[in-house]
């Protein structure tokens, strides 16, 4: 019964975002917003509800699904990339960098808690 709980708070911090998204008329999908909810409630909480992850688990057990809708959608973009792949290149190589930074940067702030 905990995973439904933890499905339906999944799909409510979702529509939040949605709804922030819309009614503030943001470039940023409504998901992300909705994933900075999530992000916000755990780190309030400071701890992870059971519930939502009861919920996760199964996801995050079968992520490798969730790719092949981009693997498809490369594909049918295949003449867009072909023009347009330096641009797509640098910002690949360039999110990945700040990523790496920002991942690193967590982690020893993280760790200085500790």
């Amino acid at each position: 019964m905990k995973i439904l709980y933890g499905i339906f708070a999944l799909s409510l911090i979702s529509l939040l975002g949605k709804i922030i998204e819309k009614y503030f008329n943001l470039l940023i999908p409504g998901d992300i917003i909705g994933i900075f909810i999530l992000l916000i409630f755990i780190l309030y909480k400071k701890s992870i509800p059971i519930e939502i992850e009861q919920a996760t688990n199964p996801l995050l057990n079968n992520l490798g699904l969730l790719f092949v809708p981009a693997g498809v959608g490369i594909i049918a973009y295949l003449d867009f990339i072909q023009i347009n792949w330096k641009i797509i290149l640098f910002a690949s190589i360039l999110t990945t960098i700040l990523g790496l930074i920002i991942s690193a940067f967590t982690f020893i702030m993280l760790r200085k808690k500790d």
